[in-house]
């Protein structure tokens, strides 16, 4: 065997050692709902490895190892109350350069949105004491300035009724109108503003006529003039 082989074996070993990337540690962040941050949302890997769970701030911090461009499939479980991810975000470990180290590292940003939205009602009717029906039930009365507050928890994308009812004032015209609202995926304010009309009420019905006292006149008798009065007639006294 030539003596130069095992010199370019050597060569060729340390060339493919050389190529190959190397293995290398990345700080990476798990931020879940940037905006409201949500705790309680456990991470794993794809292999079934959980990472941890995000704390009060919403984010979980880990070193994954790994080569340079790799990219590393992942899984979350959102906390009852939240739904899970619509679409996951793409995990590829590289490395960043800044000037400042605390933002350096990978930051991974994931949406849990909440199971229900809240749809804030404002209701304006000009009239006090009107029930507002949503749903099936009361969720509101208008105050003595007419108006109304309410706030309802609903699925997102959902859509629901709102009822002025009327059906205890007859006089109100339209009677009992209706609103149809959409809650998008997203918390939202509806502003109502209902105006209604009122019949007259019909005129009361005249008081009938004061029946006029009927006074008697009392006639006093004239005594009757029965002439001059004679003496009484004294008895004779009997002589003795």
């Amino acid at each position: 065997m030539p003596a130069h082989r095992p010199l370019i074996a050597l060569l060729t070993l340390a060339a493919a050692c050389a190529s190959e990337p190397q293995r290398t540690k990345f700080s990476v962040t798990f931020t879940v709902n940037p905006d409201e941050p949500l705790a309680g949302v456990t991470v794993s890997l794809d292999g079934g490895k959980a990472l941890g769970t995000t704390g009060k701030d919403g984010a979980l911090r880990v070193t994954l190892s790994g080569r340079e461009g790799t990219t590393v499939p992942f899984r979350v479980k959102c906390p009852d109350n939240y739904r899970q991810p619509s679409s996951m975000p793409v995990l590829t470990l590289r490395r960043f350069k800044g000037l400042d180290p605390a933002a350096a590292g990978i930051k991974v940003n994931i949406e849990c949105p909440p199971a229900e939205r809240l749809a804030a009602l404002v209701l304006k009717a000009g009239r006090p004491d009107l029930p507002v029906m949503a749903q099936g039930r009361e969720v509101a009365r208008t105050d003595a300035d007419g108006v109304a507050h309410a706030v309802m928890s609903m699925p997102p994308n959902s859509t629901f009724r709102v009822v002025i009812d009327t059906s205890k004032r007859p006089a109100l015209h339209p009677q009992s109108p209706a609103t149809t609202l959409t809650v998008a995926d997203a918390d939202e304010i509806f502003l109502i503003d209902q105006q209604f009309e009122e019949d007259a009420p019909p005129p009361r019905p005249a008081p009938p006529p004061k029946k006029k006292k009927v006074v008697k006149k009392v006639v006093k008798e004239k005594p009757v003039d029965k002439g001059p009065k004679l003496p009484e007639k004294l008895g004779s006294s009997k002589s003795r």
